[in-house]
């Protein structure tokens, strides 16, 4: 993509922007948008902990069900 953009004379900042684009699109298309219904006193946990985090309440859950499934997991082998 990168390459392609600098045949079409773009500058180079805009090349790479170009570039970049396109990564984070292909990045994003490995995620799926679910849409779950917690608890509200769970939420509101959840929001203070991401925040803590400096992170969005979504890559927070996103973490902590990937870190819960890895320990589930390894229980199971055992």
């Amino acid at each position: 993509m990168l390459f392609y953009a600098i045949l079409c004379d773009l500058p180079i900042h805009k090349a790479i922007l170009v570039y970049t684009i396109a990564w984070v699109m292909d990045m994003k298309a490995l995620k799926d948008r679910v849409s779950i219904t917690l608890d509200g006193d769970l939420l509101e946990k959840a929001r203070k902990e991401a925040e803590k985090d400096d992170r969005s309440l979504s890559q927070y859950i996103n973490l902590a069900l990937r870190e819960y499934l890895a320990r589930h997991g390894e229980k199971e082998k055992t």
